[in-house]
């Protein structure tokens, strides 16, 4: 990116436009688009985290999307470059990057989507911006006792091994069961085991567990997770 920062933050807009048109299935482009696909009312994408105060933050996010079009976007594109600091550049794309994440947890949290639309509106996303989507794995790590040991928890994808993933967790304290978070994980079915290392004065093994035997994993604990399949999780 050295030396095209400007350029760079141009595509990351365009990237956002465009994966707006996509996600609501609307046509047009720029502020337009994102009145219309992010409108709390109507709009059939919903950016809100929290239920009390959907509407006010779904108009906040709106109203922020508009602006980087009118404000960020539109000026890059139509006008002649001037050099940008990579700090500039940064501030720009943080903005850019906060849209993207929330345009991924409306398809997580499947705001007034069903299960089999979300992964259709993934798929049709993927298939014109690949690694646009970005998902996320999240559980309960269980134990017979009532301490979970530090255990490595691995979640490697089903039909591409490149996109794996490993966390590190462990109790806090007696009776607490702790949770595993992976961000930006790339959509697929993913399998899920836990592994720990046992050391001792002579000896080092490891033991496996997984979803049905020695550490479990809850289905009640699966965010962004609809499925679960023995060893399997389905990310969107």
């Amino acid at each position: 990116m050295a030396g095209h920062f400007g350029h760079a933050v141009l595509e990351a807009y365009k990237a956002v436009d465009r994966r707006v048109a996509l996600q609501s299935d609307l046509k047009g482009t720029g502020k337009d688009l994102m009145a219309r696909a992010l409108n709390e009312g109507s709009g059939p994408i919903d950016l809100s985290h929290e239920r009390g105060q959907s509407g006010r933050e779904r108009e906040g996010f709106r109203f922020l999307a508009m602006g980087s079009m009118i404000g960020i976007r539109n000026p890059k594109s139509h006008e002649l470059l001037r050099p940008m600091s990579p700090a500039r550049a940064l501030d720009y794309l943080s903005v850019a990057s906060l849209i993207l994440r929330r345009l991924d947890d409306a398809l997580i949290l499947r705001r007034g989507l069903t299960d089999d639309i979300a992964r259709k509106t993934v798929s049709r996303i993927e298939d014109e911006l690949p690694g646009c989507v970005q998902s996320r794995l999240e559980g309960v790590v269980g134990y017979p006792s009532s301490h979970v040991p530090a255990v490595a928890v691995y979640c490697l994808r089903s039909d591409n091994r490149r996109f794996s993933y490993v966390t590190r967790v462990s109790s806090r304290g007696p009776g607490e069961k702790p949770r595993f978070v992976v961000e930006s994980a790339r959509p697929g079915k993913y399998v899920v085991f836990a592994k720990r290392s046992l050391k001792s004065d002579r000896v080092g093994a490891e033991q496996y567990g997984d979803v049905a035997d020695w550490y479990g994993f809850e289905p009640g604990g699966i965010y962004g997770a609809t499925e679960l399949f023995g060893y399997q999780v389905d990310a969107l």
